[in-house]
């Protein structure tokens, strides 16, 4: 009896995995919404994440532009309006990407966390950061919608969307595609200065 409640523990998607993959790769739809004024800001391109704290966001609309986020150094790069000119490249030590920080809480276990508290309601799924981690991290809460009920999810793939609301008001909101939950090579967060390019060092 002992160990068929073990087993029921693994295996129920709740206590089974975390959030988001330890690796994976998609592509992304991103709509930023104003707390202020209501404007949105849309964008989309190709996603690639690694645990612990490795991101490549490669932005392809409206304006092309790549983040790079290694173990080491952050790359953002802007390539050149027109041909010929120069781009820019702004190189950091350190990463304070929302994306990021948000990524790396939830590849830790739903239960027992020390920096959040969750729940759902039908196919709403909603963390709710704590006071310490939310004034670091900068955000308030995430929310992910599933395409069916959230408490029987038992994959990052199975939610259609995912919002950030940051502790200013602002809400940045993601739709994955394409997702791949695989290895991702170590290559991916590396990133080559193009030449004619111009380097800014933060």
């Amino acid at each position: 009896m002992k160990h068929f409640f073990i087993a029921l523990l693994i295996t129920s998607p709740l206590f089974a995995k975390s959030i988001i993959p330890s690796e994976f790769t998609a592509e992304f739809e991103e709509k930023i919404t104003s707390s202020v004024t209501g404007k949105e800001i849309k964008s989309n391109g190709t996603i690639a994440y690694k645990f612990p704290s490795q991101l490549r966001l490669e932005v392809l609309e409206p304006e092309a532009s790549t983040v790079v986020v290694g173990p080491k150094k952050t790359w953002i790069y802007q390539p050149p309006f027109i041909e010929g000119e120069k781009g820019q490249v702004t190189i950091e030590k350190k990463s304070s990407w929302p994306l990021l920080k948000t990524f790396d809480s939830l590849t830790k276990s739903l239960e027992g966390s020390k920096e959040f508290d969750h729940k759902f309601q039908k196919n709403k799924l909603t963390i709710l950061f704590k006071e310490a981690t939310s004034k670091r991290m900068g955000i308030k809460e995430v929310s992910f919608i599933a395409k069916g009920d959230a408490a029987n999810a038992k994959s990052f793939s199975e939610f259609e969307s995912m919002s950030l609301t940051k502790n200013d008001g602002k809400v940045q909101s993601y739709k994955f595609t394409a997702i791949k939950i695989a290895p991702v090579e170590a290559k991916k967060f590396e990133f080559e200065i193009p030449k004619n390019t111009k380097t800014v060092e933060n």
